[in-house]
């Protein structure tokens, strides 16, 4: 199985800009901790993207997307978890800021 957890950019956190330039980035412990924490009899493949670092292929191979999402890139993640469901990928949205996308929250 492969699973790639993603980290979207947010304003303080870019590579190209923001309050924290690339060289005092570093990738957040949720990817770790979560790739630490699987089973190993899964056999899983993990991919692990912080876009705080560089760009999210768009292309990337996954059965599973996961998203750590807090406020400040709860858009970007909204917008790539739009893009790899469109591809039929499952993904899963966690952290601080998780909500229903509208077109979600009108079904309930």
């Amino acid at each position: 199985m492969r699973v790639a957890l993603l980290s979207p950019k947010g304003p303080l956190y870019r590579s190209r800009g923001g309050i924290f330039k690339k060289s005092l980035r570093y990738q957040p412990l949720t990817l770790t901790t979560l790739a630490a924490l699987g089973p190993p009899e899964l056999d899983i493949d993990f991919a692990l993207h912080d876009e705080g670092i560089g760009d999210v292929p768009l292309d990337l191979a996954a059965d599973i997307v996961g998203l750590t999402v807090i406020t400040g890139s709860s858009n970007r993640a909204y917008e790539l978890s739009r893009h790899f469901r469109s591809r039929g990928i499952t993904t899963v949205l966690g952290g601080p800021h998780v909500t229903l996308l509208p077109e979600e929250a009108a079904q309930h």
